[in-house]
């Protein structure tokens, strides 16, 4: 904020681990004009141009997904995970690679899942990102 480069940055609290997490949450806070009295967040915390996670970004937003897909939730939201894994070559370790999170993404929509915390954060950056343009 000091050199005047506009920021928009997304953080996960690390909920389960506090002791390993509470400097490094404090600094973002502080750095970024977070909320400092709420270092692990129970849901996500909006602030200007800087959102944090309260375990992590998947994980929230996995379980949005889980409820939007309605009834038996939890096996419909893993076929689909399934289905993007295949798509990926069932590799290991997908849960971070882009083309895994893109399939899901696709998959999760034809089925007619929505994430509020995904769509908000998606609108926010995209408003960020044209509200700055100018800069």
């Amino acid at each position: 904020k000091g050199l005047e480069i506009p920021v928009y940055a997304i953080s996960d609290a690390d909920n389960g681990k506090p002791a390993e997490n509470e400097a490094r949450n404090r600094a973002n806070a502080r750095i970024l004009c977070g909320d400092e009295t709420e270092l692990f967040p129970t849901a996500p915390q909006w602030n200007q141009h800087f959102v944090v996670w309260p375990s992590d970004l998947a994980d929230t937003v996995g379980r949005e997904f889980v409820v939007a897909l309605g009834a038996q939730v939890r096996q419909h939201f893993d076929d689909i995970r399934g289905r993007a894994q295949a798509e990926c070559g069932n590799a290991t370790w997908l849960d971070k690679d882009p083309i895994y999170i893109g399939h899901l993404l696709r998959l999760l929509k034809e089925a007619g899942a929505t994430s509020t915390s995904l769509n908000r954060l998606c609108d926010e950056i995209i408003a960020f990102g044209t509200s700055t343009a100018a800069v």
